[in-house]
């Protein structure tokens, strides 16, 4: 498993997959809890559905738990995702 697949998916609202990179697209995404804003090419298993030909500005983005592989320090920890659920939720 690649360590990006075990963040929350959540998490990765918050800090990766809010909006497709090069035009800042985002479309609706029906979750188990809601429904949000994210990139129209994430899927609700957190899985990028254009993998092997997404644009530069996915394969060039930083991130600081994958770079350090900081596991037992994940942002979600300190209450990210349940910030990102209060702010950017819908009501279904």
């Amino acid at each position: 498993m690649a360590f990006c697949e075990s963040c929350d998916i959540h998490e990765k609202l918050m800090i990766c997959c809010g909006r497709y990179p090069e035009t800042g697209e985002y479309a609706m995404l029906e979750l188990s809890d809601g429904i949000v804003m994210a990139c129209p090419h994430l899927s609700t298993d957190g899985r990028c559905a254009i993998y092997k030909t997404r644009p530069q500005g996915c394969k060039k983005f930083f991130c600081e738990n994958y770079i350090t592989n900081r596991s037992l320090a994940r942002p979600n920890e300190n209450g990210i995702a349940e910030k990102f659920r209060a702010i950017y939720y819908k009501n279904t």
